[in-house]
């Protein structure tokens, strides 16, 4: 199946589009970064997975909390210390 000249016009118009707010995208999130920004894992505490996957140093990565809402606060306090240090390491340069 062949496009007519015109359903190229309107494939590339879209395609254009698209393209134009994944950059979009891209560059709010890298100039504004989600308070959130970050990774959640839930392991049952009794999971074979621990033993297998936390040795030595790594450990002290993982947080073991009974409420999500702690992971999220923890989440936030960690990135405010992110972004605070990025700030000042830009500020030296």
């Amino acid at each position: 199946m062949k496009l007519n000249k015109e359903q190229k016009a309107e494939l590339e118009k879209l395609q254009k589009e698209i393209v134009d707010e994944a950059k979009s995208v891209i560059e709010d999130y890298a100039k504004e970064t989600n308070e959130l920004t970050g990774s959640v894992i839930h392991i049952h505490e009794d999971s074979p997975y621990l033993d297998e996957g936390f040795t030595g140093e790594s450990w002290k990565k993982v947080i073991k909390v009974n409420d999500s809402k702690e992971v999220f606060d923890f989440m936030e306090e960690h990135n405010k210390k992110v972004r605070e240090k990025k700030k000042n390491d830009k500020n030296r340069d």
